[in-house]
């Protein structure tokens, strides 16, 4: 099935549909009633903002993918009862919890334009722990916000590698854990694989070519925060 250009109703039930799910499945972890999915999935009625992001972390991917060509609905103030949003922010010590979404163990929260890149529960935020990769404009203590994927949350390599070549993108600069400390490079994607460049004027590091399974991948780097007045 071609989904460009249908909409969330078409979309969901395509990607329930591959998740396997049925829609008394999803109406219940969605806690909705399983008429309210038909009804989203015949484009009868739409989601509020809130179950339609609880919708798309049970069919793991991003809201805006469900979206699809309603996507500027995301906008409309009438679905946005925040003017702000709060996006948590983890220290070192706390990246690991990222995956979980435990906001327990978040530093801080800070408050940004409430739109849809920047809803709490698919975004959150980490300091940049080096200048490695300052000519990408990112540099230590920066408050970088990441879009959250669940790659590193596999049951086996099989569901790993399917989940990388869906949600990652090659050259695309993300956060990560490697041997329990946290870095923020740029990486590329082939063969089973991960090549990690850092991108710096001043500091030399040579590429690190590491297997899928050795690094947590964290997020995407969408946004860098520089002085950032909270």
């Amino acid at each position: 099935m071609d989904i460009k250009g249908k909409k969330f109703g078409e979309r969901m039930m395509y990607v329930r549909h591959k998740r396997g799910l049925s829609r008394e499945t999803l109406a219940k972890a969605a806690g909705v009633s399983n008429s309210d999915i038909i009804n989203y999935e015949e484009s009868y009625i739409s989601p509020s903002p809130e179950t339609a992001e609880n919708i798309a972390r049970i069919l793991e991917v991003a809201v805006e993918e469900l979206y699809g060509s309603d996507v500027d609905l995301l906008n409309d103030p009438s679905r946005n009862f925040d003017e702000e949003a709060k996006i948590p922010v983890f220290g070192k010590d706390g990246c690991r919890y990222i995956m979980q979404l435990d906001t327990d163990y978040a530093r801080e929260y800070i408050k940004l334009p409430n739109f849809f890149r920047t809803r709490i529960g698919r975004f959150v935020a980490v300091y940049a722990p080096d200048n490695c990769m300052d000519a990408a404009k990112i540099k230590k203590d920066n408050i970088v916000i990441l879009k959250w994927i669940s790659v590193s949350l596999c049951e086996d390599a099989e569901t790993m590698r399917n989940r990388i070549d869906n949600e990652m993108e090659s050259g695309k600069i993300y956060a990560f854990m490697y041997r329990n400390k946290l870095y923020i490079r740029r990486i590329y994607i082939s063969g089973g694989k991960f090549t990690v460049v850092s991108q710096s004027e001043l500091y030399n590091e040579n590429p690190a070519v590491l297997d899928y399974d050795e690094i947590t991948v964290l997020g995407q780097c969408t946004m860098v925060l520089v002085d950032f007045k909270r």
